[in-house]
């Protein structure tokens, strides 16, 4: 056979198909009994690794020495066992399916800023969170539709959806705001971790735990190798009763300081009206039921009047005391 040429489409922007080796009498025909080795290359794309596979056939034209023309279509199977015949002519023809290895890691980070509203350098309710979001695409599979979820209820992200090529992050998509409620100041701290969500091309659901970077325990509880630290925000605040009615109804038998446990060297000072001092205790835990506990003005023990007190709250942080009134009645 002569003017042997082998085409692919898939390869000719990268030089086509190359004649290697097999003209064993160097005359330029495939002579019977000879078998030419051709080679070629093709450089990936993304999209051919989005989609995990690439697929391409050849086609080869020659002479017979009757001068007609001899074409065939490539085969990937060198057995011919796997049957598809696209020219009719009795030999299988099936395209050349080559896998590309996909890696689909995408991670996302997320860090926590406390907002002091009216400067105090206390969380109170109502005072909020601010968190901020990175993802990270560290595959080499480009992830779409990516969002990103709270598991803390009433945690308000803001961001639309996302797309990743690999390589790329974005820090600036998503956003997230959450108020701090009492029982965030009782517990002293807000602990919570998001979600991030997208799919590939071909429909692969991909997700990833919300670390926090400054956290340097990193656990791993999804078991995929990359941290998922909780994001940790401390809340140490304090919330001050100002009414006390020790009468044994259950409401307000004691003085009540939600997050006074969070400050355990704190010392608390009870004056009556005419500043004399009534009670006083260091690391006080909120069980003052409206008794003196012993001063030069009143006895160990003795019931305290119905009336108008005044506190003073140091807690032993450095801040300025809190002070202000309180009112006993039974």
């Amino acid at each position: 056979l002569s003017d042997v040429d082998i085409t692919d489409n898939l390869l000719d922007s990268t030089g086509g198909v190359v004649y290697v080796s097999g003209d064993l009498n160097g005359n330029n025909l495939l002579d019977v009994g000879e078998t030419w080795t051709y080679t070629g290359y093709y450089l990936l794309t993304q999209q051919d690794i989005d989609l995990g596979w690439v697929e391409n056939q050849a086609l080869v034209q020659a002479e017979d020495p009757q001068g007609n023309t001899l074409t065939d279509l490539s085969d990937d199977d060198a057995d011919n066992q796997n049957g598809v015949d696209v020219e009719g002519d009795g030999e299988p023809d099936d395209v050349t399916h080559t896998d590309i290895p996909q890696l689909i890691d995408i991670q996302l980070e997320k860090e926590g800023v406390f907002n002091d509203e009216n400067g105090d350098g206390l969380a109170q309710v109502g005072e909020t969170i601010s968190y901020t979001f990175t993802v990270y695409n560290e595959g080499n599979v480009t992830v779409n539709d990516l969002m990103i979820t709270d598991l803390l209820a009433g945690v308000e992200v803001r961001g639309v959806p996302v797309v990743l090529l690999p390589g790329d992050n974005d820090d600036s998509t998503f956003t997230a705001t959450y108020t701090l409620t009492e029982s965030d100041i009782d517990a002293g701290f807000v602990s919570n971790t998001a979600r991030i969500d997208g799919v590939t091309l071909i429909g692969v659901p991909v997700s990833d735990l919300s670390d926090d970077p400054s956290d340097s325990s990193n656990i791993d509880s999804e078991g995929d190798g990359d941290p998922d630290d909780p994001t940790v925000i401390e809340t140490l605040g304090l919330i001050i009763t100002d009414i006390i009615t020790p009468n044994d109804d259950g409401l307000n038998d004691f003085w009540s300081l939600q997050g006074i446990q969070n400050f355990p060297h704190n010392n608390v000072k009870i004056y009556n009206r005419w500043g004399s001092l009534v009670y006083e205790q260091d690391h006080y835990t909120g069980d003052w039921d409206g008794y003196s506990n012993g001063n030069m003005v009143m006895n160990d023990g003795e019931r305290l009047p119905v009336g108008t007190y005044y506190y003073v709250i140091d807690l032993g942080d450095g801040h300025e005391p809190f002070v202000g009134y309180l009112y006993l009645n039974r």
